[in-house]
Order: structure tokens, then C-alpha cells, then sequence
């Protein structure tokens, strides 16, 4: 296991062994309700992979670090009858916060793992491969030392601190999942509810055969498997839940054959052609009508808009732009107005006034639109024979519309949702989770809404279809560098907490709220000729740039605080 620091737990118990901390094998009865036991019976009670599906791949959600030693200890007993090795991954947070609740039910033969051990720095891009790889390794050591498995025992709170955790979150789970149909590889995944947004969690829920509930492991009748979790055809998710529904009453494993019969390729790793449909203004219109199926197996998508426009396809296989004889920078511009504008779509003449304002009429501008909706079609779907098969750039009554994967993922809603929780944890008092949540908002933020994009369509004033949003969600970023300044303070990081403040008025020198917070950091270390030192530069800033005086607020806050 070179390259994995792993730490072998010194407290000793005894889970069913031998009074020295080793654990024994015990014959296991048969499990007279696999699809709900309770935990503490579970030792009693042993649940194979088949009674949960093709993996044993389980996942809990908890509130408190108490609840999450509370959880683990419940699943600390799902394998002491068949002798397996149990291996936890913290990061740095969860394992300050566990403390002696943790240790109360440890064997002196479980690991624990530091999760930078397992993915590398917090600062890169995860590669699930290597991850993988990584805990293959491990296991195949703990087989070779005579165990017989490992129980994997993996807290999340490290992915939305990672660059691209979030996006790849779902194929994170899917590798897992896939990992965990070895008989002797279990996986169980903790989310800490506080840190990850409902619609995270939802895919969560999707992800898992079974939830552990309270004490009670549970099947998940929300689980899908890998090839429909990560496919965008809604029609196989709701085939696959209501041949789930018809057969309820069914143990879980059949339960799982009984749907796939009903799913055609669902043992298949690439998902089959969607043929949902989309709503467009009054009507409906096939979403993947007359596309051809080669153009239809990368379904998923990533988009990120903050900064340069970017779109991943599944796999992560990067849009290319300029690949097709048309103007790059037109190209993407129509991706991105088509793309904020939604089910409302775009008329025609509006896009080609926008991109060719200067054509002598509007034949020209519409042959030069018709000419990149070509180079845009075939950018999104390369293997395209021809491009008016395009699943995802389809006209209807002189409009264009943008259909996205159902499954793609956009970075804009995830950065306002973190940036959310992450004020409210800290209004809260809770300083470690808001932190996680504005550093999760930090990462995601690479520059303003479609960098990329020339000025002189996104001043458009006239049409402002995204010039407002992007200042508004400027205004968001530098709210949330205030907010990180204030939890540096509270946590007398005062050079950190400095830093955020400056970072704020470099963009936005009249930032009242940056001033009011460097003052009181100043305050807080004791450098009186500082604070009013920013205080000065509050007053001159507002005066140069908006030509007015600080805000009562700003005033009374500099008198008590200089008193």
C-alpha cells in the first residue's frame, strides 16, 4: 500500500472475538426480514450483498457528529460475523469532532485513513480511478493478512471542498457501487445532511440499494442502479421504480431481477437511446426525435458557466468550440443565451440581432445564424451525420431551445445553494460546517458568469439576457468572501480574515461590509493605528467612487471600536 498512509486504531475491544481485540467467525442465521432489520439485531441477523442487490453499497445520513458515531457504531456490527476488517476515511473536520464517542466502539484492528491519503490533496481533482485502485490495494492487503473482507466505512465531507467533487459526484458513487459487487469489498457512505444541498442528497438516495435509518438498515426503494443513475432518459428511471413498485412486496434481489427484465440494457455500463419528452411553450416535442443513436451515449453533462463557459460531455471529454468553420466566440454565445433562457427559448431574429447587428439586413444575419446553429449542433454531438438531427439544439415556431440531459449537472445553482448554507451555519454558530460550505461556494466560483463571453453581447442592455445575473451573482461571491473574513475572525485567524477582506475590496473598494469587518480584525489583534488607518480608506473610497459619506452603521462601529 505504498503511498497510503493508513493508521491502525491502538484501542482494544471485543465485537464477538477473543477478549484480545480479534475478531471471530460466527455462525450467521438467516435474515427472516432482509429489507428491515434492526441494527443492533444485525450481528444476529447477517445481510449478504444479495440481499441489498448486485453490491453491498449502503449509505447513511447524519445531523451531528454524535449521530455519525451513533450510525457507524450500528454498522460496526454488520460484519463481525464474517471476520471483516473495518476501514473509516475522515477528513480533518469529522475527526476533531467524533472525539471519545468514536472510540467507544473501535476493535484494535480497525484502520482509519486521513481521506488526502486516499484521494491526494484537497486542492486537486479527485481521479476516481485512482481512488479505486487505491482501495482494491487495501483490500487485497487485508485479504492477504487473513480477514476475510473489508468494510469500507467512507464520510463525504470532503467532496465539496474538492474542485470536482461536486460534478462528479454521481460517477463517484457509480465506481463505489461497482467496487463494492466483490463479496468481499462492502462500502458504506455517511453524507453529513449540513453540508450538501436536497438535491444532492436526492442523488444520494439514488445511489444506494440500502439506508441505514435511525437503527433500522433499510432497502431503499429510491435506489437505481448505475447504468439509469447516470443515464438522461427519465422514462428508464420511472420503468425501473415501477417495476420496483409492482413487485414490492418481493425480497430485494428478486426485486432487482424483476426490474431488470423489465428494462432492456440495464446490465449494460452505457445507457440505452433516450426517448423522453420535453416541454416547449404550449406543446410537446420529442427530445431525442430522429437523432441518430451513436450521438446519444454520452448523456450526462457538465456545465460550468462561472469563468470560461465550459461543457463536459459524460466521461469528460471537453466541447469543442471551434472545430467546425464557425466563429468560436459566436458559437459559444448562442450556447449560453440559450442555455439562460430556458424552456422560453430564443426567437430567431433576436439571436441573429444580437450576434450580427451590423449585417445590412436581416437575411444576411439569418444565413450567418443558420451557419453557426450548424457549427453548434455538430460541437455538442460530433458523430452528428448530419446536424438538423441534433438531440439538443431544436427549432420550433422560430425559436431555438436548448434541451440539456436530464442529468446534467450546472455549477451557478450549486455555488448560490452553498453560499446559502454556508451564511446560515454561520449565523447558526457553527463555525467549521460554514466554512466547508463557503470554501465548497469558493471553489466553484472560477470568475464571473460566461468570462468568456465578449463584452458586447453580454452589455446587450437592450435584451440584459444575462448582464443583470451576472453582477448579481458577483454581488453573491463577494458577500461570501465577507462572510469567510467574519469566520476567520471568530476563529482568530486575523491574517486570514484580512486577506478575504482585501480580496473583497479589490473588486469592490466601496464594500462597506469589508471595511466594518478588517476594522474589527484590527480591533481584535490590537493595532488602533490600523484600524483607523481602514477607516480612512473607508471614507475616501466612498467619496471617490459613489460620492457619499460610511453608513451610520460603518460610523458608530469606527467610534466604539477606536474609544
Amino acid at each position: 500500500m505504498s503511498g497510503v498512509r493508513v493508521k491502525q486504531t491502538t484501542r482494544r475491544h471485543n465485537r464477538g472475538g477473543d477478549g484480545a481485540g480479534n475478531t471471530t467467525r460466527r455462525k450467521s442465521k438467516p435474515a427472516s426480514a432482509p429489507e428491515l432489520i434492526p441494527a443492533h439485531d444485525i450481528s444476529d441477523h447477517h445481510l449478504h450483498n444479495d440481499s441489498i442487490g448486485d453490491a453491498f453499497h449502503l449509505c447513511a445520513l447524519y445531523d451531528s457528529s454524535s449521530d455519525f458515531a451513533d450510525k457507524c457504531a450500528a454498522l460496526s456490527m454488520l460484519s463481525a460475523d464474517l471476520a471483516f476488517r473495518h476501514l473509516y476515511i475522515l477528513d480533518d473536520v469529522t475527526s476533531k469532532h467524533i472525539g471519545v464517542a468514536f472510540n467507544s466502539f473501535r476493535s484494535a484492528n480497525d484502520l482509519i485513513m486521513p481521506v488526502d491519503s486516499l484521494i491526494g490533496p484537497l486542492t486537486a481533482p479527485v481521479k476516481i480511478s485512482l481512488l479505486i485502485d487505491r482501495l482494491r490495494s487495501i483490500a487485497a492487503q487485508v485479504s492477504d493478512d487473513g480477514y476475510g473482507g473489508i468494510f469500507v466505512l467512507f464520510d463525504m465531507s470532503w467532496i465539496p471542498i474538492t474542485p470536482s467533487g461536486l460534478a462528479n459526484h454521481r460517477e463517484l458513487e457509480v465506481a463505489l457501487h461497482q467496487l463494492a459487487e466483490s463479496p468481499s469489498i462492502r462500502v458504506a457512505c455517511f453524507y453529513n445532511r449540513a453540508l450538501f444541498p436536497p438535491n444532492i442528497l436526492l442523488d444520494v438516495l439514488r445511489a444506494h440499494p440500502a439506508i441505514l435509518v435511525g437503527d433500522t438498515l433499510r432497502a431503499n426503494p429510491y435506489y437505481l442502479p448505475p447504468v439509469v443513475l447516470l443515464g438522461g432518459d427519465a422514462e428508464q428511471k420511472l420503468n425501473w421504480w415501477m417495476a420496483n413498485l409492482e413487485a414490492d412486496a418481493t425480497p430485494v434481489s428478486e426485486r432487482s431481477e424483476r426490474a431488470r427484465e423489465t428494462l432492456p440494457g440495464a446490465k449494460e455500463r452505457i445507457p440505452a437511446v433516450a426517448t423522453s419528452a420535453v416541454q416547449v411553450g404550449s406543446g410537446f416535442i420529442q427530445r431525442w426525435s430522429d437523432a441518430e443513436p451513436e450521438s446519444l451515449t454520452t448523456v450526462r453533462w457538465k456545465i460550468r458557466c462561472l469563468g470560461d463557459l465550459r461543457v463536459y460531455r459524460h466521461g469528460g471529454d471537453l466541447v469543442e468550440w471551434n472545430g467546425y468553420s464557425g466563429a468560436t466566440h459566436k458559437t459559444k454565445t448562442l450556447f449560453a443565451l440559450l442555455l439562460e433562457r430556458g424552456t422560453k427559448g430564443a426567437g430567431v431574429e433576436e439571436v441573429a440581432d444580437l450576434l450580427w447587428p451590423e449585417a445590412r439586413d436581416i437575411d444576411q444575419s439569418l444565413n450567418r445564424l443558420y451557419h453557426t446553429v450548424h457549427c453548434l449542433r455538430l460541437a455538442l454531438s460530433p458523430h452528428l451525420k448530419s446536424s438538423r438531427n441534433s438531440p439538443f439544439i431544436i427549432s420550433r415556431n422560430k425559436h431555438y431551445y436548448l434541451v440539456l440531459p436530464e442529468a446534467t449537472w450546472i455549477d451557478v445553482p450549486v455555488f448560490e445553494q452553498y453560499c446559502r448554507q454556508g451564511e446560515k451555519l454561520m449565523n447558526a454558530g457553527n463555525l467549521d460546517l460554514s466554512l466547508t460550505c463557503h470554501q465548497a461556494a469558493e471553489h466553484l466560483y472560477t470568475g464571473s458568469l460566461y468570462g468568456d463571453i465578449p463584452l458586447e453581447y453580454v452589455e446587450d442592455r437592450e435584451r440584459d439576457w444575462c448582464w443583470s445575473r451576472r453582477y448579481w451573482i458577483e454581488a453573491i461571491y463577494l458577500k461570501m468572501l465577507a462572510c469567510m473574513a467574519t469566520i476567520h475572525r471568530k476563529r482568530q485567524d486575523a491574517g486570514m480574515s484580512l486577506l478575504y477582506c482585501e480580496r473583497v475590496l479589490k473588486i469592490d473598494p466601496c464594500s462597506e461590509r469589508a471595511h466594518q469587518e478588517a476594522m474589527r480584525t484590527y480591533h481584535q489583534i490590537g493595532r488602533r493605528d490600523a484600524l483607523e488607518r481602514q477607516y480612512r480608506l473607508c471614507r475616501e473610497s466612498l467619496r471617490r467612487y459613489e460620492e457619499r459619506q460610511p453608513s451610520p452603521e460603518t460610523v458608530v462601529l469606527a467610534r466604539e471600536l477606536i474609544a
